[in-house]
């Protein structure tokens, strides 16, 4: 797991364009697995000589247990492993925070936030992709300048956290329509 820890740290490459904050997770799966299935299995065989010579039955079953318990928490783990490996999104509460961080007050260009989707790249690292509806009269400068400010209370908003942000200004144009967004090309 410390390999897998040092190795998420890397940085993003032309090939892993996100970085590799997600290799934590194969490391932490792989120990999961080795871990608690080979101890579940040797604590089991350490049972069945027990047993088979006749001596400390309570340690047998006390052993029992404890290689039960391993494959049971091997199997929790791999199926936590394999939700974090598929990616999941921000908590409830990190991705209100976020939306009104990027809307910002009523002194900012950004009018509100159409568009919004998170996902974990690694346990503190999370990629932000949003759309933002700005004013029609806006320049090119302010709204780079309102884009620049809410990335800025985004990262704020959810310290603890690295922000990977694509943020995508719009013309508000009435009613979201949030699955549109994954398909359109504009």
């Amino acid at each position: 797991m410390l390999i897998g820890g040092k190795r998420s740290r890397r940085e993003a490459t032309p090939l892993h364009p996100f970085g590799y904050g997600r290799e934590r997770y194969v490391y932490a799966f792989i120990v999961s697995i080795v871990l608690f299935s080979v101890g579940g299995l040797f604590v089991l065989f350490r049972v069945s000589m027990t047993l088979a010579t006749g001596n400390g039955i309570w340690d047998a079953v006390g052993t029992a247990l404890i290689g039960t318990l391993l494959v049971t928490v091997a199997i929790v783990l791999s199926i936590e492993m394999k939700s974090l490996l598929l990616g999941e999104a921000a908590t409830d509460d990190q991705v209100m925070a976020i939306k009104a961080a990027l809307e910002g007050d009523e002194d900012s260009a950004v009018e509100r936030v159409i568009h919004l989707r998170t996902l974990h790249l690694g346990p503190e690292e999370l990629l932000v992709g949003a759309k933002l509806a700005v004013g029609r009269q806006e320049y090119g400068h302010r709204v780079a300048a309102a884009i620049d400010a809410a990335e800025q209370r985004a990262r704020d908003a959810v310290p603890g956290l690295r922000l990977v942000m694509y943020l995508e200004p719009d013309i508000d144009r009435g009613a979201s329509d949030p699955v549109s967004w994954q398909h359109t090309t504009d």
